[in-house]
């Protein structure tokens, strides 16, 4: 039996996550969230892992979040270069939920979002 089909059935809701994985190879992106705070103890730098998607179909993002459960979800942005263009919401997750979002994703992605990820990973490795 295919790896796929495998993990297909371990899933209670194999259609969600497989309608989830569609968009998000479609419109979706890997990149490193930086975060610099500043405390009364000093500086700090984080980075993390950031799953994020945008679309100018509200619903459709609704829908993404609701299956996947994490992240946030915030909109309607305007492009103030462009103010013919639609309004447009973004759905983004990090940290150790994306991550484990994202293993799930993976076996259903695409080369190059997979290599993204992977590429990600191997350069942060305190993030597995």
């Amino acid at each position: 039996m295919p790896e796929i089909v495998k993990q297909l059935k371990k899933l209670r809701r194999p259609e969600r996550l497989l309608w989830a994985v569609g968009l998000f190879e479609g419109e979706g992106s890997f990149d490193v969230k930086v975060s610099n705070v500043t405390h009364t103890y000093g500086h700090y730098h984080y980075e993390s892992l950031r799953m994020q998607l945008s679309s100018t179909d509200k619903d459709v993002l609704e829908r993404f979040h609701s299956y996947v459960t994490i992240g946030s979800f915030n909109g309607p942005y305007s492009d103030s270069r462009d103010l013919t263009r639609k309004p447009y919401w973004h759905w983004s997750a990090s940290g150790p939920k994306a991550i484990a979002l994202a293993r799930k994703f993976i076996p259903f992605l695409g080369a190059r979002r997979t290599e993204t990820f992977d590429k990600l990973m191997e350069n942060h490795p305190s993030w597995k």
